[in-house]
């Protein structure tokens, strides 16, 4: 019982923390997590409460603690998600959980290239080390580092250091619970509005109904430069249908974007080698779509 109690106070406190980091630097720090990776896109962009291999740092580092021993993710995605808007993304995961580690730990490196219409083409070099570790059972907290360098085509280039803390809780096999607190360091005001990070709450919601479907739900606000309070819902359903194989289906609706975008995903779970594709279609532009693949190794 005692034990039960110190860890309900260690939780208590962890929250504590996180929301009153969150409430203190609701206007300091445009992105929330740089990107999501093929898995979670093919689940409409979900997944602050899952623990999938090689891209799960991106969403929540807390969850980089459900990794396995060693994992590594390379990942390609290319296309257009908005009108005359093309990006395109080349990145790689290094996750590393290994027994007896005091503590775990990732790092991310994407190469991003965004063309568009009216505004000069970007060229973008991402980094981010995550960090996650149990706190009482089940319950584990996480921190992200991240640098961002982007370079105006012709122009100017800024660079923006940030952090993000989270929380990570699995009470059961079947259930997760993740919030994520993104871009909390206050930043240069002379960046573009375009580039500057922004603060961003997120709660995630995980659930597994039998072994042959999970369901994701996300929620997130903006808390700056949102004056409608406008919130951005995540959500996908992600189907076993055979030994190694998974379809995926998701949806993203995006209100202070004014987006909405339906998403497909499968992927091939071999007993070494795991492979992800995803479809993202913006409903409200009829030209182009986004694409993407990764290759995932659980081993060197």
């Amino acid at each position: 019982m005692k034990k039960t109690d110190a860890s309900f106070r260690i939780i208590l406190r962890v929250l504590s923390f996180v929301v009153f980091f969150s409430l203190t630097y609701i206007s300091a720090s445009s992105y929330a997590q740089y990107l999501t990776g093929p898995v979670a896109s093919g689940l409409g962009g979900a997944g602050r409460a899952a623990v999938d291999e090689g891209e799960l740092i991106l969403l929540n580092p807390a969850a980089v603690v459900h990794a396995t021993a060693f994992s590594s993710a390379i990942f390609y995605e290319d296309g257009y998600l908005d009108k005359n808007t093309h990006d395109r993304a080349t990145g790689v995961n290094l996750v590393d959980n290994s027994e007896g580690l005091f503590i775990s730990g990732g790092y991310t490196y994407i190469n991003r290239r965004r063309t568009f219409d009216q505004i000069a083409t970007r060229e973008e070099n991402y980094h981010q080390v995550s960090l996650g570790k149990f706190v009482a059972k089940h319950f584990s907290v996480g921190a992200a580092i991240t640098y961002l360098d982007s370079n105006i085509i012709g122009g100017r280039s800024f660079d923006q250091l940030d952090y993000s803390l989270a929380v990570h809780y699995n009470p059961d096999p079947d259930t997760g619970f993740g919030l994520v607190v993104y871009n909390l360091a206050a930043h240069n005001k002379n960046i573009q509005a375009e580039i500057l990070n922004r603060n961003v709450i997120s709660l995630g919601v995980h659930y597994m109904y039998m072994p042959q479907f999970r369901f994701r739900f996300d929620l997130s606000k903006q808390t700056e430069e949102n004056p409608d309070k406008k919130f951005r819902y995540q959500m996908g359903l992600e189907s076993h249908v055979s030994k190694f194989l998974t379809t995926r289906i998701g949806y993203d609706s995006n209100n202070l974007a004014d987006r909405r975008a339906y998403t497909l995903g499968l992927c091939f779970d071999g007993p070494r080698l795991k492979a992800d594709y995803f479809y993202s279609k913006n409903i409200d532009y009829n030209g182009g779509a986004m694409h993407g693949v990764d290759l995932r190794l659980p081993f060197w």
